[in-house]
């Protein structure tokens, strides 16, 4: 199951300089991203990743990212929704 997280250019940053293997896997294949989301202007980065990575960037997030926590775990979220339907 591929999942799709969208964090901001901060919390990119953030995890970029907390993780190790096997998630910097996912992290050296983020895409920046851009555009506006409810009329305010948005810059950041898609992560692709499988389940076990997103499960260590939700980790470490916790620990050093608070912020990019709630993105995460939607992430997560609406990919194991696709999968079930």
């Amino acid at each position: 199951m591929e999942i799709l997280v969208k964090v901001s250019l901060k919390d990119y940053e953030c995890l970029v300089s907390q993780l190790g293997s096997p998630a910097h896997k996912a992290i050296a294949m983020a895409a920046p991203t851009g555009g506006s989301i409810g009329g305010v202007e948005f810059e950041g980065y898609t992560i692709p990743c499988d389940e076990e990575q997103a499960r260590i960037l939700l980790e470490t997030a916790r620990q050093h990212c608070p912020h990019a926590v709630f993105e995460i775990q939607k992430a997560i979220t609406y990919a194991k929704q696709q999968a079930a339907s």
